[in-house]
């Protein structure tokens, strides 16, 4: 009797709800697709600045941007950007707004919230909510004059990049990536815009479409890529050879005067409004997300059937069902204190600020981990304690984080580093954690000064000059390689859009014959993964190693480098190449909060 009571009230919520859901379902599909594309207008600057641009029209008046940094768990969040753009009526094509002094770090919450004002029609507003990682960051000013530093004799992997090999690794997981992620009824077809004219014969209007591509993007082979031509609408329509070869159309287009004409078929509004004169690009919904009311309401009442089918059989263990799903992946927490290297010298470390928290501080020591007294171990109060190289605190919160700066420290590349965070909270005495420790690698260091120019080492961006030095072939393919790159990079976004705990770490089916300290666990995993995955540079891609439950885990440098390696590890036997992110893992060793 109590399971028929349920199943009939639950039956009654889900008649209201498929009704609502079919009246919200729309709003929700447009507010989604507008923050991805907004996300990328959105441009996050090493070591500070953020520029925001929005692609003018004849419609739009006025953008306003509230952006809010570490927010999300305060009462009255106060905006830390507060800026908007107006249309000035001339041939101005791009608005911009531009906030060079906000610092904002890898693993910050972004938030913001968009006002758009149109000449014709109401206004409108979503908000959107990402977390920062270094990947999707840029360098105001990349250093252009400096070489990274070496490896030195330590590393005995010297690699020369296979430009072919790569482009065409990178070519077959975004193309795994679509089949696994992207929307089924995705097309090959493109848009060409304002070019126009009534042409009868196929051949013509096919000469007639190659033409106006060539000399929108010369660098293309029009006629080996566009297979077929269409008119529609007063708008040439064109599909390519493959999803991945319009994917790199559009993102050669991207930021040039040619991406007013050659747009996405799959974004474009079939509706009587159509047209710049009433709507900006991001009003309407896109095709993708057209579905008429009652194909929506048939799905949703097939899906409600079957859920009633199943909730006959799931009432008694649905408790246990959400316990368990619940802690799958919400345990993972962010590691808190982050330490920034720069080369020749510099540091940054920050931590993300916490209810209670009145200041932040840090001890650092530099190869110093095997000296008497390193450890703070009690035994050893005897021995003298080792004098901090880099002692830092503060009590300033500057967007939701602590941050601390030494502009004259020097870390190099193989020194071992650990350190010792302070912590005081309101009314309490200060607390100093134990200690942490890591290895420096190559990876970990960016080439530059800390308050201006600065790129990464291993990056297309650190690696400017030996570019310069290679073929002309090979300059093309490492120009398509970072095309791809790029690509790949926004895919992966797009396919874990809903996901804030993703990590650039990897888990290693391996263990030490003993307990090893970082510097030789580091040195270990490297040796492992040089054995199984020679083709990778170790030396640029391998950030930190680290034990974890069930094997070794290690961080490489990019979430790019991260699915090359997943990708060739299939070919393993044994499979001891595995994501992190698939198992549940408490990594608290970093965060203050599990000390104190």
């Amino acid at each position: 009797m109590k399971h028929t009571k349920i199943l009939i009230g639950t039956l009654l919520l889900l008649l209201v709800t498929v009704g609502s859901s079919v009246r919200n379902s729309r709003g929700y599909d447009l507010d989604v697709k507008a923050c991805k594309q907004f996300n990328r207008q959105i441009h996050i600057f090493r070591p500070q600045g953020l520029s925001v641009t929005q692609r003018a029209t004849r419609n739009l008046r006025f953008v306003g941007l509230e952006v809010y940094i570490n927010q999300q768990h305060r009462p009255d969040p106060v905006c830390d950007v507060c800026a908007n753009a107006t249309a000035t009526g001339g041939r101005r094509t791009r608005l911009q707004i531009n906030h060079p002094s906000i610092v904002v770090l890898p693993g910050d919450t972004f938030q913001y919230t968009v006002t758009k004002r149109y000449r014709n029609g109401p206004p409108r507003h979503f908000s959107c909510e990402f977390k920062v990682t270094g990947d999707r960051m840029l360098f105001a000013q990349p250093a252009q004059t400096r070489s990274c530093p070496e490896a030195g004799p330590a590393s005995s992997q010297k690699l020369h990049p296979n430009y072919t090999e790569e482009k065409r690794l990178l070519e077959e997981i975004i193309s795994e990536m679509l089949t696994s992620c992207q929307a089924a009824d995705t097309t090959k077809m493109l848009v060409l815009s304002g070019h126009y004219v009534d042409i009868e014969s196929a051949k013509a209007l096919r000469r007639y479409v190659l033409d106006c591509l060539r000399a929108l993007l010369p660098a293309v082979d029009w006629h080996s890529t566009v297979e077929n031509v269409y008119r529609s609408d007063g708008k040439f329509i064109f599909d390519v050879k493959s999803v991945l070869m319009k994917l790199k159309i559009l993102h050669t287009v991207r930021g040039t005067e040619a991406a007013k004409s050659i747009t996405d078929f799959d974004t474009q509004e079939r509706s009587a409004f159509d047209n710049e004169d009433y709507f900006d690009e991001d009003y309407d919904e896109s095709t993708t997300s057209m579905m008429s009311g009652s194909r929506k309401q048939h799905l949703l009442a097939t899906i409600a059937l079957v859920w009633l089918v199943a909730a006959s059989c799931l009432l008694e263990s649905v408790d246990a069902r959400k316990s368990r799903g619940s802690s799958k992946r919400s345990s993972r927490r962010p590691k808190g204190v982050n330490i920034e290297i720069y080369h020749p010298k510099g540091v940054m470390i920050w931590y993300p600020y916490r209810a209670g928290m009145e200041l932040f501080g840090i001890e650092i020591f530099i190869n110093k981990a095997n000296q008497p007294g390193a450890s703070g171990d009690s035994s050893e109060e005897e021995s003298p304690a080792p004098v901090c190289d880099i002692c830092l605190n503060t009590t300033d919160v500057s967007y939701g984080k602590f941050i601390l700066r030494s502009e004259d420290a020097i870390i190099r590349s193989r020194d071992h580093v650990y350190y010792n965070a302070i912590v005081k909270k309101a009314n309490g005495k200060a607390y100093i954690s134990r200690s942490n420790e890591f290895y420096v690698s190559e990876s970990r260091i960016l080439l530059g000064d800390m308050t201006g120019s600065a790129s990464a080492c291993g990056t297309a961006a650190g690696a400017a000059t030996a570019v310069a030095n290679l073929s002309d072939n090979d300059k093309q393919l490492a120009k398509e390689i970072k095309l791809l790159e790029e690509i790949l990079l926004e895919l992966n976004d797009q396919c874990h859009a809903g996901d804030q705990n993703r990590t650039k770490q990897l888990l290693l089916s391996a263990e030490t014959p003993t307990r090893y300290d970082a510097k030789q666990l580091y040195q270990y995993v490297e040796g492992q993964l040089v054995q199984r995955l020679p083709s990778i540079n170790w030396n640029r891609t391998l950030v930190d190693a680290f034990y974890a439950s069930n094997g070794i885990g290690f961080e490489v440098a990019t979430i790019v480098d991260k699915l090359k390696v997943l990708k060739l590890a299939k070919a393993l036997p044994e499979h001891p190449i595995t994501d992190l992110d698939s198992f549940q893992a408490d990594d608290m060793t970093n965060d203050i909060d599990a000390w104190v």
